[in-house]
């Protein structure tokens, strides 16, 4: 790389670490909200989940990432540095095809959805977690409008 590249480079890198953070936590606030949280605060932490990812989406659909990405060019394929910068371009092109606030709907209605499932599981009643289902599913068809084929591979714990 030359020393623009390089340059961008590291500016791309600082830009991750800071959406890499904005995850972390969220992550952390799920984390709470199953292990401490009491369960009328469901909605507010919802709230807060919503807000990092749209923080970190906007971040990522940003035009000074796509500069960043521009700047940085073709890094040689088979290096740590190519790897990168070919999985932030694949994520950048997906991200800018997505509404910020349908992000935000997700996570926030992600979070609801985590709370009812565990209530639903600790009370053996379906009836608390369906409805939430439905609007994830919903949001879900919503987003492959936009192209978002992506499924996430995980289950309600």
């Amino acid at each position: 790389m030359t020393g623009k590249n390089e340059t961008a480079y590291e500016q791309l890198k600082d830009r991750l670490a800071t959406m890499s953070d904005l995850g972390s936590t969220r992550i952390l606030l799920f984390w709470d909200q199953a292990t401490y949280m009491p369960r009328g605060a469901v909605a507010g932490r919802a709230e807060q989940v919503a807000t990092l990812s749209r923080l970190s989406h906007e971040m990522l659909v940003d035009e000074a990432t796509a500069r960043l990405l521009d700047c940085v060019g073709e890094p040689d394929l088979s290096s740590e540095e190519g790897a990168l910068v070919r999985r932030v371009r694949r994520d950048y092109e997906r991200a800018v095809k997505i509404p910020a606030d349908l992000v935000a709907r997700t996570s926030r209605v992600t979070a609801m959805a985590e709370a009812a499932w565990a209530r639903a599981c600790k009370e053996s009643d379906w009836s608390f977690f369906a409805p939430h289902l439905a609007e994830v599913i919903s949001l879900k068809r919503e987003a492959t409008e936009f192209g978002d084929t992506r499924i996430i591979p995980t289950k309600p714990s």
